[in-house]
């Protein structure tokens, strides 16, 4: 949808601008770019299909790695990561058992096999931080911006006053996204993340193609759990551990 400009940012015609991954990220703003949606359409076809699903993921972290070039900061701090992720889940699971990979050999091995909990670990990691920074850098030192979006949705908060209701949402986002870092609670975090995404969608009438990589992620989450860091974790217990395996 974004490939194609079926997902524009707020004043743009339907159709008539691609967007890389996001409506902020409109390809028409860097000239000579507009190439880009090619290789995302591509990707997400082969996606859809579950073909070449390895490949089309290396497709994906190449083209975080355009957006990180040419929409900078701004890309890297609020979306790159958040697509990153998803990728380096296919890169490791693959595709499913109705895809049409699993009617061919294998076009890539798994990504680390030797130590799956690496990328669960990493994943975890640059979805928690993003959310972090999203959680201090919108939520926190823009607060106009989300209480202008509540006040569009009309959603009613038991009368609370809408700053309240905002700083209340940066520190649900920031400690769920401390956590998912931390690999502490993912089931529950994933599974009250996809409630609240779902219900904003429907309150503010978005599409929920919006945040389809957060629902695919979130979902693995909920399915597999995560890998826990323990910073606490002793030296002594470390080494005792690593001798015993």
């Amino acid at each position: 949808m974004n490939a194609l400009g079926g997902l524009p940012r707020h004043g743009t015609e339907t159709w008539s601008t691609p967007t890389l991954f996001v409506p902020d990220m409109q390809l028409a703003l860097i000239p000579g770019w507009d190439w880009l949606a090619l290789p995302a359409l591509i990707t997400s076809v082969l996606l859809v299909l579950g073909l070449g699903t390895r490949l089309a993921a290396l497709g994906i972290l190449g083209l975080v790695a355009f957006g990180s070039c040419l929409f900078s900061l701004d890309f890297i701090a609020y979306y790159g990561f958040h697509f990153a992720a998803p990728a380096f889940l296919l890169l490791h699971v693959g595709s499913g058992s109705l895809s049409l990979d699993r009617l061919l050999p294998p076009s890539l091995p798994p990504l680390l096999p030797n130590a799956p909990s690496l990328i669960w670990s990493l994943v975890q990691i640059t979805m928690g931080g993003t959310f972090a920074v999203i959680a201090v850098l919108v939520k926190f030192l823009q607060p106009t911006l989300l209480i202008a979006i509540l006040e569009h949705g009309n959603i009613w908060f038991f009368g609370l006053p809408l700053s309240v209701v905002a700083l209340t949402m940066m520190a649900i986002e920031l400690m769920a996204g401390i956590l998912l870092a931390l690999g502490q609670l993912i089931r529950p975090i994933s599974l009250f993340l996809l409630c609240a995404f779902t219900f904003f969608a429907i309150s503010l009438q978005e599409t929920p193609l919006l945040h389809g990589n957060l629902y695919g992620v979130f979902l693995f989450f909920l399915l597999h759990g995560g890998a826990p860091i323990d910073l606490l974790q002793r030296p002594q217990a470390a080494l005792s551990e690593a001798q015993r395996a």
